[in-house]
Formats: C-alpha cells, structure tokens, sequence
C-alpha cells in the first residue's frame, strides 16, 4: 500500500513510517495544500490517507471533504488521526468522508490493524460511491444503474450520508456519554424494486440524497448520519434521545419527497412511501456495539414493514368483502 499521511508534526511524520508494516510505503505532507499539491501531482493514486484534524489553515476535516471532491480519491480510505475524542468532532470527521477514525494515543498493534481494515476497504467491490455533481453524467435508460438493486450506495456533497462501512466506524469511536443519548433506526423507500426500474440513475440517486436530507431535518437533530444499505434501505443514527413519534417522521418524510423530489415517471412509483422502524438505544458494549445495534434497527424496521403489509392484507380483503373500512 502507498500511503500518505498529512500532519503538521515532523514528530508524527517521522514516526507514522515506523508504526506501519513492511510492505507499507509511507509519504508525508506537513499542511492540507502541499496534500492536494502531491494527491493531483502523483501519477499513481495513493491506497490511503492519513489525516491529523488539528493543522493550522485547512484543518484535516476540510482537507478530507476536498480530497473526496478528487474523482480519483472518492473511494480511497481515509483515517483521521488525532487527540480530539468528543462526538461532535468524530460525527464531523466522518460526515466529511471519512472512514476511521484513531486518537493519536496510536500504538503498533493498532495503526497497522486499521490500515489492514483499510486495505480490505480498498479492495471491496461491493460498494458504489459518487460525487453528487456527477449524477448527471450518467445514462438516461430506466433502470440501467451502474449498481444492482442490493448494492450499497454512498453519494458524496451531501454532508451527512456516509457509507455502511464508516456508519459503523463512527457508531464504534461514540464515546459512551453519547451513545446514551443517541437513538439509531431504519428507514425504506417501499416498493423499491419498482422505483429501481422506473428511473435514471441521475433520479434515483437524487432520491437517495433527498432520503437522507430528509431524515436530518426530521430527526430534529444537529447531528445525524445516514447510510444506504441497498434495497430500499437506510439506517439513521442520530446523537439526540428526543425523536418525534415514529408515525410522525413516516408521514413527513412522505411528503417531504413528494414536494422535493423531481422525476420523470412520477406517475410510474407515486405516491412514494417510506416505512420507518421504532428508534432504539444503541448497545454499550463496544465489543458487540455495531453489530448488535445493527441487527435491532433492521429487526425494528421489519417488524414494523409486517405490520403495515398485514393491516394492507386486512385492507383489501375488507373491501373484497364490501366492508366498511376504519379510517386511520
């Protein structure tokens, strides 16, 4: 792996190269612009990027938001390094882009496994990543996307919607203070193979953006964070234990698609629907935290999903059988 490590600490420069395996190559830059200078100079794209927050001019966060701007970089891992541990500044780091996120009490043993975990980042293919200026170089067929109907997607611009892999990242680094006032919780677009179909690529991704710009402004919260998981899935983590009702963020999210999103064969998937699972605690236990909250915001967003296809069921047969039916 070819790294680059930025940081305005000839200390922290001189040591990172000692910390990393032997088959690492290890190059530094001592301020966010002699970084961009080498990222667009260097005729191989480096495998990953090590940035420190706290530089004098651009600060580590605002040189992480340009270089995924880079077309060659927006899928390149990148760590932030740094001493800050508080929530608002690891909520900051990854809605700019990144995807880990290491104090700078860094040993060993723990630069070199997160940088395998950025190796194995690198070369996933299962993820789809693009800036939101490019959508519209993309085809116009109906529903020939450059990513399948289960596939992950990140659109990058939109300040808040990050990928899967860094969710869990940043669900991982919460300190526990904040997990106990955050509530995380799946969202779905229904009737999603059907809107996968009916659009372009340049309308399904603005809907995915106008999803997850929907949910920020929802859950009331200055800080949220939002993935997309593929299949009309999405999973909002918000540092706030005060959500309005469940009920509530499903009809306003609804219409808040309806006003916002423009698409050319509305006809074909309005009126849009959303089905939100019950907000939950995430889990304490670091060791378990990601997974275990995972599982209970899908379990929650599955149940609620069966429950609204059963009152449909009832719905139908109801009218099959001419029978009056309660209004909600």
């Amino acid at each position: 792996m070819q790294l680059l490590a930025v940081d305005d600490s000839p200390v922290m420069r001189d040591l990172i190269p000692l910390l990393v395996d032997n088959d690492m190559v290890v190059r530094s830059a001592a301020s966010g612009s002699a970084a961009l200078s080498m990222l667009q100079g260097s005729e191989q794209p480096f495998d990953c990027l090590l940035l420190d927050i706290e530089m004098p001019g651009m600060d580590g966060i605002e040189l992480c938001r340009r270089v995924r701007s880079l077309p060659r970089y927006t899928l390149t891992p990148v760590i932030m390094l740094t001493a800050r541990t508080d929530g608002g500044s690891i909520e900051a780091a990854f809605a700019a882009g990144a995807n880990d996120y290491i104090t700078k009490t860094l040993n060993t043993r723990m630069l070199r496994g997160r940088l395998r975990v950025a190796e194995r980042l690198r070369d996933a293919s299962g993820m789809f990543r693009c800036d939101r200026r490019r959508l519209s170089t993309f085809g116009k067929p109906r529903g020939a996307h450059p990513f399948s109907v289960s596939q992950s997607v990140t659109i990058l611009g939109t300040g808040q919607m990050i990928d899967p892999f860094s969710l869990g990242n940043y669900l991982a680094k919460l300190p526990r203070r904040d997990i106990e006032h955050s509530r995380i919780f799946g969202a779905r677009l229904d009737n999603f193979k059907k809107i996968y179909r009916s659009t372009t690529t340049p309308e399904l991704g603005e809907l995915l953006v106008e999803v997850a710009e929907g949910l920020q402004t929802l859950v009331k919260a200055s800080s949220a964070l939002t993935c997309y998981d593929g299949d009309g899935t999405f999973i909002c983590l918000a540092r706030s234990a005060e959500l309005p009702a469940t009920d509530q963020m499903e009809a306003e999210l609804a219409a808040h698609l309806q006003l916002t999103w423009q698409q050319g064969a509305t006809a074909a998937v309005s009126p849009l629907r959303v089905t939100l699972g019950t907000p939950v605690t995430p889990f304490a236990n670091k060791t378990q935290r990601v997974r275990k909250s995972l599982l209970r915001a899908h379990a929650r967003l599955e149940a609620r999903s069966a429950r609204k296809r059963l009152g449909t069921a009832e719905t139908v047969s109801m009218r099959a059988a001419d029978l009056e039916v309660p209004r909600s």
